[in-house]
């Protein structure tokens, strides 16, 4: 009869125990996770996706794909040419500068010229025709205008500093886009 009684009692506390453990308030069922866990999980799931990221820490991805569009429309869309965004790319990011983004984005790789430029006493050699070109969005229309590095400089877009910072900058390979298909 002891037996039997310590065998029942030992059993309730082990179905109670069963119970308790596998049980989360409101009677949902835990599914083998602790409660902090569980709390963790259920939080993670009813936050808002991850924003998207640019291709460079420091460039913003609207900014980036407002960029590439008016690329498309300026230099793509005049030769009878036009491209998905996503298919563009920005090989270098140089920082952003009272607004203006300087950057390099590929369009002019048939023509096979080298050439240095001197901006505010810095010099610039470009391999090919490819030059730093500085984006300012526009403050009334839709779309923004590219410029030469020489022609932002000359119409007060970038300060001397500012064109000594994109020289440095060029220099450091973490400004560059890496290749698409590495």
């Amino acid at each position: 009869m002891i037996k039997t009684t310590k065998f029942l009692l030992i059993l309730t506390f082990l179905a109670l125990l069963t119970v308790f453990c596998s049980c989360v308030g409101n009677g949902e069922i835990n599914e083998g996770r602790s409660i902090a866990n569980y709390e963790l999980l259920e939080s993670a799931e009813s936050t808002e996706p991850e924003p998207k990221r640019g291709t460079f820490p420091d460039l913003d991805w609207t900014t980036e794909l407002r960029i590439k569009q008016d690329f498309n429309d300026i230099h793509l869309k005049p030769w009878g040419y036009s491209f998905s965004p996503d298919l563009l790319k920005i090989d270098c990011y140089l920082g952003t500068y009272n607004g203006c983004v300087a950057l390099m984005i590929g369009h002019r790789f048939f023509l096979e010229e080298t050439q240095t430029i001197i901006v505010a006493g810095y010099s610039f050699f470009y391999p090919n025709a490819q030059q730093i070109e500085v984006w300012k969005p526009g403050v009334y229309e839709e779309t923004g205008n590219f410029y030469l590095l020489t022609e932002a400089y000359n119409l007060g877009f970038l300060a001397g500093e500012d064109i000594k910072n994109i020289h440095n900058k060029r220099l450091d390979p973490h400004a560059w886009n890496p290749p698409r298909f590495r």
